[in-house]
């Protein structure tokens, strides 16, 4: 899997492609840039800036796609990975005359490791489901933050902060494997068994060098059953000792863990049909109010597993791996329906949508819009009471899929392509 892919260099200094002329249009790139040039219709010298940050993005999370197989549990699951000081030095490179930021930048970055990892855990109850794209919005996120800070430090001759920013798939995934060993831990109970898979491949992407990886934040960001990944990877990782979320703790890289839309921490007493009939109402609603903004071009993946067939990186799809996927799916929805705990000294942030279908309760809803109401106006609007110790609890006004392109984002790519139109000066 070492062998070099073919390129998607979309960086060319004298021309921007055209979706007509890239060998893969990423689709969750052109929704942003859609609402992006809406929104800045005078300015399209700078969407043409983001088309380019974007594409850079997508060139580099194809390039990194690999799969991760584990002799110890025999699984395996896909995964990429953006390195924001690579992403800084193309954009800086492209777009900057001046030797002088390249050469700060390489200073900066070479001499300082990795300062942050995030890892953000795939969700899914289909074997389309669990590649590295799944939530691409997240790590979208996290890049252009991630540059728009780098290129205002360059600027100011500040310390750059390097982060890595992951994407684990599933091994339900077409790309994945799932072993007969591995199926049995999965039917005894599929969180802790994909919390010690998943584990196992962080703890490989640590840092070797000691002293950079005491000074790591290591960050865990799931969505839906996702959420569930996140918690139970950092159960086993803290179990273990790899991590710490005890501040006076400087020996050990430090751990958040983040859950949006948790349906495994559900407490409505229908979960059993709640949860799928959920699923199938915030397909529905998402489709009508914006089908162009979810749902990506079915080609793509096509396109994708295309790619990577030529790289080496196939799928497990023979009868008998689809009728051990399947089994594996089908033991992760059960133990959804049946609730999903973790370990309540591990600390979390949960975040969830007073509106989610697969979570809705009238009492619960009730109750959270006349706390806001009070709270109108304040920090605190969207901070719920907290019900359970380790747990800072916020429920806002969405459904179960969070709002990635708000306003508020797309100012950070506007003052993202403001910073990178100054390196020309």
């Amino acid at each position: 899997m070492s062998e070099q892919m073919p390129s998607f260099d979309n960086t060319k200094k004298n021309k921007i492609e055209s979706n007509n002329e890239r060998e893969i249009v990423f689709p969750h790139a052109e929704s942003i840039l859609r609402l992006f040039r809406d929104k800045y219709k005078d300015e399209p010298e700078k969407a043409d800036i983001m088309e380019d940050v974007l594409y850079e993005f997508f060139e580099q999370e194809m390039k990194n796609i690999e799969v991760f197989e584990s002799e110890k549990f025999e699984a395996s699951f896909p995964w990429t990975v953006i390195k924001t000081k690579e992403l800084t030095k193309k954009i800086v490179e492209k777009y900057s005359n001046k030797d002088e930021l390249e050469e700060k930048l390489n200073n900066f970055t070479e001499k300082d490791g990795v300062k942050k990892q995030e890892f953000i855990f795939s969700s899914g109850s289909i074997m389309k489901s669990g590649y590295p794209f799944t939530f691409v919005e997240e790590a979208m996120h996290q890049a252009i933050t991630s540059l728009k800070s780098n290129l205002l430090d360059l600027q100011e001759g500040v310390e750059i902060k390097d982060q890595e920013i992951y994407t684990i798939g599933l091994p339900t995934n077409e790309l994945g494997k799932v072993g007969p060993k591995f199926l049995e831990k999965l039917k005894s109970d599929p969180f802790d068994a994909m919390g010690e898979l998943q584990a196992e491949f962080i703890q490989s992407h640590l840092p070797k060098n000691e002293n950079e990886a005491q000074r790591l934040n290591i960050n865990l960001y799931g969505i839906s059953t996702g959420a569930s990944l996140a918690a139970a990877t950092g159960e086993k990782l803290m179990a273990e000792g790899v991590v710490s979320q005890d501040i006076k703790d400087k020996d050990t890289p430090r751990l958040s863990v983040r859950m949006d839309s948790p349906v495994g921490l559900s407490k409505s007493t229908a979960k059993n049909w709640q949860i799928p009939l959920g699923y199938v109402a915030e397909f529905v609603y998402q489709t009508f109010k914006d089908p162009k903004f979810r749902l990506a071009d079915p080609s793509f993946m096509n396109q994708v597993k295309k790619a990577l067939s030529e790289r080496g990186i196939t799928e497990n799809m023979t009868s008998n791996d689809k009728k051990i996927k399947t089994e594996a799916i089908n033991s992760v929805i059960g133990k959804l329906k049946e609730g999903v705990d973790f370990d309540e000294n591990l600390k979390v942030t949960k975040v969830t949508g007073i509106l989610d279908p697969l979570t809705f309760s009238p009492t619960e809803y009730k109750t959270e819009k006349a706390r806001q109401e009070i709270s109108a106006g304040t920090l605190g609007q969207n901070i719920s009471l907290r019900t359970e110790k380790n747990r800072r609890e916020f429920m806002i006004n969405q459904t179960h899929t969070p709002a990635f392109f708000r306003d508020s984002e797309l100012k950070k790519y506007y003052e993202t392509a403001r910073r990178i139109e100054k390196l020309k000066k």
